[in-house]
């Protein structure tokens, strides 16, 4: 199926670029770019709730991890994976997030 014209937006979750980005290309693509530090502020993100892809990147030691979350019976989907399964100390640092 072919890609007509579409529009991409991008909108300042917290206010500032520091903090976390949203982008939409088409109502079937969101992007969110999670800086570690405000994943908590997020919990009220309805697309966040729902299944799907996420990256975790670690600056300090130039990693990635790319992870998979579906939306869970608890309704936490991807960000509470991102968040329950790699945040706790000593397991896994990531700097900055990205969850499609």
């Amino acid at each position: 199926m072919p890609l007509g014209p579409f529009t991409i937006s991008k909108d300042f979750v917290h206010g500032t670029e520091d903090g976390c980005i949203r982008v939409v290309a088409m109502p079937q693509i969101i992007i969110y770019r999670i800086p570690h530090d405000f994943a908590q502020n997020l919990t009220d993100e309805q697309e966040l709730k729902q299944a799907g892809i996420y990256l975790l990147m670690n600056t300090e030691q130039r990693s990635i991890y790319i992870g998979q979350a579906d939306s869970r019976e608890t309704g936490k989907g991807v960000l509470g994976r991102m968040m329950e399964t790699h945040s706790k100390p000593g397991i896994d640092k990531w700097d900055v997030g990205y969850a499609l």
